[in-house]
C-alpha cells in the first residue's frame, strides 16, 4: 500500500516555499523528507546514502508506536489504562514497595509522571537487567503529580504488553498495524527479550508518513 502523490500547486502549496524547506534541511544533515498535503505526497527525497528503502532509527517517535500497542491492547480488554503495574510483576514484589510505586498505574508510565526524580537516580542503560533497575527506585512524587521525562517508562510497557499478549510489541503491532498499512519488515531493538520502547524502532520514510496518515484519520487508512 503506497500513498499517491501529486503536484504542490494542485494543493496549495507554493514549490518555492518546499525549495527553502530543503534549503534549510540541506544544512542539517537530515536524512530524508516527506511532505504530505490531502493525504498525498507533494514533496520527498533522501541525501546520501540514504534512499527510500532505508529503515532509518526512529529515536522517540519509538514511544508513539509504543502507545499506540497500549490502545489496541486497552481496545481488546488486556489491559487498563487504570491497572496498577505492581499487578504484573508479582515475582519482583514479594512484599509492598514504597506507598507511590504502589500507586503507579499504565497512564503513568504513558505520561511519565510516574514520581521518578531521574536527575538524584543513576543511568540505567548500562545495567544487566533493567526492569530489576526500573521497578525497585523510591519514588519521591506521587504518581501523576509531576511530569520528568524518563526513558525506564516506555521501556515497563514494552515489557506489560509481552507479559499480557505473549508477543513483543514489535510482533504485536505487526498483525494489527504494519501489515494493513503494508509497512515490511520493521525492527526494533530489545533488551532482555523485549523491545526497548523508548526508541531502537527502525522504519522507511514512507512508513512514518503512512502511520501519521493512520493517527490524523483516527485509526482510519
Amino acid at each position: 500500500m503506497n500513498i499517491d502523490h501529486d503536484l504542490p500547486s494542485n494543493v496549495g502549496v507554493d514549490p518555492k516555499s518546499l525549495l527553502n524547506i530543503i534549503k534549510e534541511l540541506d544544512k542539517c544533515f537530515c536524512h530524508s523528507i516527506m511532505i504530505l498535503r490531502h493525504d498525498k505526497i507533494i514533496c520527498e527525497g533522501w541525501w546520501k546514502p540514504y534512499n527510500q528503502n532505508y529503515p532509518h532509527v526512529l529515536f522517540s517517535l519509538s514511544k508513539t508506536f509504543l502507545a499506540t500497542a497500549v490502545c489496541f491492547a486497552v481496545q481488546e480488554n488486556l489491559i487498563s489504562f487504570d491497572d496498577f503495574v505492581i499487578k504484573f510483576f508479582p515475582e519482583y514484589f514479594p512484599s509492598l514497595p514504597c506507598e507511590n510505586m504502589q500507586k503507579v498505574q499504565i497512564k503513568h508510565l504513558l505520561t511519565m509522571s510516574y514520581g521518578r526524580n531521574v536527575d538524584l537516580d543513576p543511568d540505567f542503560y548500562y545495567r544487566k537487567d533493567w526492569l530489576e533497575e526500573n521497578l525497585h527506585p523510591y519514588l519521591y512524587n506521587e504518581p501523576g503529580t509531576k511530569f520528568c521525562y524518563d526513558n525506564r517508562c516506555p521501556y515497563i510497557i514494552s515489557v506489560i504488553l509481552k507479559k499480557v499478549t505473549g508477543m513483543t510489541a514489535l510482533d504485536y503491532l505487526d498483525s494489527r498495524l504494519f501489515k494493513h498499512l503494508g509497512i515490511e519488515k520493521p525492527f526494533w531493538e530489545e533488551k532482555n527479550g523485549y523491545n526497548i520502547g523508548r526508541s531502537g524502532l527502525n522504519l522507511k520514510t514512507e512508513d512514518v508518513a503512512k502511520f501519521g496518515l493512520f493517527l490524523l484519520h483516527k485509526g482510519n487508512y
